[in-house]
Parts: C-alpha cells; structure tokens; sequence
C-alpha cells in the first residue's frame, strides 16, 4: 500500500480502532482490503458509511490503542503516528494512550479540541494544523 510503498525501511499498522477490544460492525470493503491501496482497512464506521452502502457492512476484530500497539510489536519509541479514527477521536485517545508508546509525531484529524488537549497533557505540543489535522510534537525529546 502507499504507506509501505513510500517508506521502505518503516513498520505500517492497520487496523480498526476501539475504545474496547472486541467486535465493531462497519463498511470494509474487501477490494479496498486485497488492493492495499491508501484506503486502507474499511474507514467507515460513521452512521453514514453504514447507511451509504449497506452491503458493505460486516462485522471485524476492533482493538484498543494500546493493544493494536502492542499486537503489532510497536517500538515504545516510534518516528510518526498518523490517526483518522472518523470522529472517535474521544474513545480512543485517552490521558494514558502515550504513556507506553510514544511517537515522536502526531498526525491526527479532529474537530474536537478536547483531543488535541488530552494528547498534550500527555507532554505534547501542538506545533500545526492543516485543516481538520492537527501536529503534535513530543516535548520529551
């Protein structure tokens, strides 16, 4: 996919996102699933996506932060983390969601700024936004 494709040497992580490990019922596509394209694994969960295309609707393994992290043997420390959760944004980030991994970059889109606020008291700094996305730099480094 376009993320192993442009960085070679770098470990990609997909996967559904919950604010509890267990079975979440969205629309993933398997096409978008076999071609790996930039889509990745199903962005729709939203009440939209579900009425949209119905026939795409099936129900997957949702896992929290913490354990996609560490079911992918992610480094404590990492380079770059990039989150498009679709509005749950608030289930899934928490005050402790850094305290074991920590990236040195955040990349997430969100409209809430109680999000961006919970990441930085994790001893981040916001340092951009690009529309909807947000910068956040680890302050610890």
């Amino acid at each position: 996919n376009q993320c192993i494709k442009y960085r070679l040497n770098s470990l990609c992580v997909l996967g559904c996102l919950a604010g509890k490990n267990g079975k979440v019922i969205g629309q993933f596509s398997d096409k978008i699933v076999t071609e790996k394209n930039q889509y990745g694994l199903g962005a729709g969960c939203t009440s939209e996506h579900r009425e949209d295309k119905p026939h795409l609707l099936k129900e997957v393994d949702a896992l929290t932060f913490d354990s996609l992290m560490e079911r992918a043997k992610v480094p404590t420390r990492y380079g770059f983390l990039s989150l498009d959760v679709e509005g749950f944004e608030n289930e899934i980030i928490n005050e402790k969601s850094f305290s074991e991994h920590r990236p040195a970059i955040i990349c997430i889109e969100s409209i809430d700024q109680k999000v961006v606020n919970t990441i930085e008291q994790q001893k981040y700094n916001a340092v951009g936004k690009i529309g909807d996305n947000f910068i956040l730099r680890d302050s610890t480094l």
